[in-house]
């Protein structure tokens, strides 16, 4: 959909509220539902069920997506969303008042207020919750999506680091009750400033008439497209594992290795750290190569994590630390890439109009996944514990090898999904393993930021360097600029790139419709690259007008060694009278090694070269044909300074390399060549004599070449006397 200028501006100013929003968002989230919550609890003695049902909350919430649907058409998007925002923070004061309670000996309560809080306030987010993916599928829209939503990832979770420090130096070791309602109330501020920037969001015109049509429906006809449906049942298990893995974390870090409340933030902050670090990935990465091989990439981390967490060794206080921080970077980095490359993939593969009804199934089956992972894992664990003889390290090892095992099937499944892309997985991981091939995307994101054609250019020139076919696909759309210098530069890196098919593909298209301007370059290109699909076009070519197509197209059907195409080429040389088609039909009769094009070439060299230059590249390519051109080289260009030099060397190659059993007397050679230099009358006669006799090598005693040497006019040109005097010299030299 094409953007007005207006739409653009909001769009804009759109994203920066927006991040904003995320900013505060994501404090307040942090401070009330997240790891301080688990540790509060902990503090008041709750059981790994009690913390797997309190963390479920936040997924059980999204089942009330459907009453969000149900009034979003008669209230508004942006409305729903901004008021069930405010409501559910209001509904966060009792978990404020919760320590105060604890304090007064009432831990039962305590935890009450825990439960009736947080349950008032994702059922509050969950309504407002179908309007999230509509508003957001607005500012992540166009095609840097991937990178937008990783740097909302980026802000949301260097926010949370942020918060994490202030939380661990407040926090310290063993912190009374009371201090937990520091960060209770600051979440609780956080997130009223989130829902009045909520109201501020610019919201497009068009999109508040906008109607997603009947919710089941929508969805029924959703599911009937294999893709989708595949993706949505994967969803379902990831969100199910997801739900088991994330709460437990805490608590392993606590009861494995039992740490203090303030370092465990500080393991949540290096945490997030890894989550930053997906997102600069992300951001670089997932609009080049799509969502799927992005997904695998971080799934792979996250199983790493997994494999250290069964592990579980023993260190030394100082080795606890850092094990403890590398898993929980690895592990977040790991599952926020997953979550990222997954929501990139379901926006990837459903319409703009399906954002509301199908955003609403994707909160629904993510629910429904973590909810039942959540409670599960909690139970699991209590179970494995209280149900075997295992000490607390064995249990979480079972627990995380449980998980790990459905991991590894959940990546063997998304291996399956349908490509959205032309990369895979090795793909990106190539890159993440090469600092060229990130500089190589690098230059790519640049190269999609120009916004004028001299920066598109300067990007397009630096990917010549990168040997990579991650540009291709770029460098095939420059292929359509209005910018004839944009288009001829694109060819001019091609040419450095490997070749695939659509590439192959693109330069036929080139060679076929765009004479004049750049199918001469891509018609060389297809010669050197040896792309013989082309040949037909290449045929075509040379009946053109265009002689720098010509000229390209005729060396190219010589690189390719097409046969079949030398009389074509004789037919131009014969016709032409363009210097460059001349040195091109030439050069390519030479790599084809036609020896019957001889005479042609002869007619050429006497007829069409009006320049001494000319006659060189004719006479060159002759003598390739002869089978001398590397010998000959060093004497024709030594002739060409010097006449009586290169005569010499020639002579003196003759006294050194003669060879006595060829039947033919030394002076006769001497004598041939000084005739044919020195032009005496009888030279034409002398050398078809030598040639003739029988005593010579019968490789230079073709028909063709004995007849040039009858011809008064070729023997009037010099350069050509020379040629011939070779040819005597190394017709009897070893």
């Amino acid at each position: 959909m094409k953007r007005t200028r207006r739409q653009v501006f909001d769009l804009s100013q759109g994203r920066r509220i927006y991040s904003v929003f995320a900013s505060f968002n994501a404090m307040s989230f942090g401070l009330l539902t997240g790891n301080i919550v688990i540790l509060y609890v902990l503090r008041l003695g709750g059981s790994s069920s009690f913390i797997g049902i309190i963390s479920s909350f936040q997924y059980i919430a999204l089942f009330f997506l459907l009453i969000g649907r149900m009034i979003i058409d008669r209230v508004g998007t942006q409305r729903l969303m901004g008021t069930c925002w405010t409501i559910r923070y209001l509904l966060m004061v009792p978990l404020l008042i919760s320590p105060f309670v604890v304090l007064r000996g009432s831990t039962s309560s305590g935890l009450l207020l825990v439960v009736l809080s947080l349950g008032g306030f994702h059922i509050a987010r969950g309504i407002g919750a179908a309007s999230f993916n509509p508003i957001l599928g607005i500012f992540a829209s166009g095609k840097d999506r991937g990178a937008y939503l990783s740097r909302l990832q980026i802000i949301s979770h260097s926010v949370a680091i942020g918060t994490g420090i202030a939380t661990a130096i407040i926090l310290g070791g063993t912190p009374p009750i009371t201090r937990y309602a520091i960060f209770i109330g600051t979440g609780i501020i956080a997130g009223f400033i989130a829902s009045f920037l909520t109201f501020k969001l610019p919201i497009p015109r068009s999109f508040h008439r906008r109607k997603g049509g009947a919710l089941f429906p929508g969805i029924k006809k959703a599911l009937k497209r294999r893709t989708f449906r595949k993706f949505i049942l994967l969803c379902l298990l990831s969100a199910l594992v997801i739900g088991m893995a994330i709460p437990f974390i805490i608590v392993y870090a606590k009861r494995v290795y039992h740490q203090p409340d303030g370092l465990i933030i500080v393991f949540t902050v290096l945490g997030s750290l890894g989550a930053i670090s997906m997102g600069l990935i992300s951001s670089l990465l997932m609009d080049r190569f799509g969502a799927k091989p992005i997904i695998l990439l971080f799934l792979s981390i996250f199983i790493i994590s997994l494999v250290l967490l069964i592990i579980a060794p023993r260190f030394s206080p100082i080795g606890i630390i850092l094990f403890l921080g590398t898993v929980f970077f690895l592990f977040q980095l790991g599952i926020t890439g997953h979550q990222n490359g997954t929501q990139n993939y379901f926006f990837s593969v459903i319409e703009e109009d399906e954002h509301l009804n199908l955003g609403i199934l994707y909160n629904l089956v993510i629910g429904i996944g973590s909810t039942a992972g959540s409670l599960a894992g909690g139970f699991i664990l209590d179970s494995i514990q209280g149900g075997f003889d295992f000490d607390i390290t064995t249990s979480f090892r079972f627990y995380f090898g449980i998980i790990l095992a459905l991991y590894i099937l959940i990546l063997i499944l998304t291996s399956r999904l349908t490509d959205i892309s032309n990369y895979t997985f090795l793909d990106a991981l190539s890159v993440i393993r090469s600092t060229k091939q990130l500089r190589t995307v690098s230059l790519l994101n640049r190269l999609d930021r120009s916004t004028y054609y001299l920066d598109e250019v300067k990007a397009i020139n630096a990917l010549a360097d990168s040997q990579s076919s991650i540009p291709i696909e770029d460098l095939l759309q420059r292929l359509k600029s209005p910018r004839f210098y944009i288009r001829s530069q694109s060819l001019l890196t091609l040419e450095t790139l490997p070749i695939n098919e659509r590439v192959e593909n693109a330069l036929i298209t080139e060679v076929k419709n765009h004479s004049f301007t750049t199918a001469y370059i891509a018609a060389r290109i297809i010669g050197k690259k040896n792309i013989r699909k082309a040949i037909p076009a290449l045929r075509q070519s040379l009946s053109t007008t265009d002689y720098q197509l010509q000229s390209a197209g005729i060396l190219a059907l010589g690189r390719l060694q097409d046969k079949e195409s030398i009389p074509r080429i004789e037919k131009v040389l014969l016709k032409t009278k363009n210097p460059m088609v001349i040195i091109h039909g030439a050069a390519a009769l030479e790599l084809l090694g036609s020896v019957e094009s001889l005479p042609v070439l002869f007619m050429v060299l006497k007829q069409k070269p009006t320049s001494p230059f000319l006659r060189d590249e004719v006479i060159l390519s002759i003598s390739e044909i002869l089978g001398l051109g590397k010998w000959f080289y060093p004497f024709f260009t030594a002739f060409l300074e010097k006449a009586t030099t290169g005569k010499e060397m020639l002579l003196e190659y003759l006294d050194e390399h003669f060879t006595e059993d060829q039947g033919i007397d030394q002076k006769s050679i001497s004598h041939g060549v000084n005739s044919l230099l020195k032009k005496h009358s009888n030279r034409g006669t002398l050398v078809t004599d030598i040639l003739t006799s029988g005593k010579v090598n019968s490789a230079y005693s073709i028909d063709p070449l004995v007849s040039a040497a009858r011809d008064e006019e070729l023997l009037r040109l010099e350069r050509f006397c020379f040629l011939l005097s070779a040819v005597l010299v190394r017709s009897v030299t070893r």
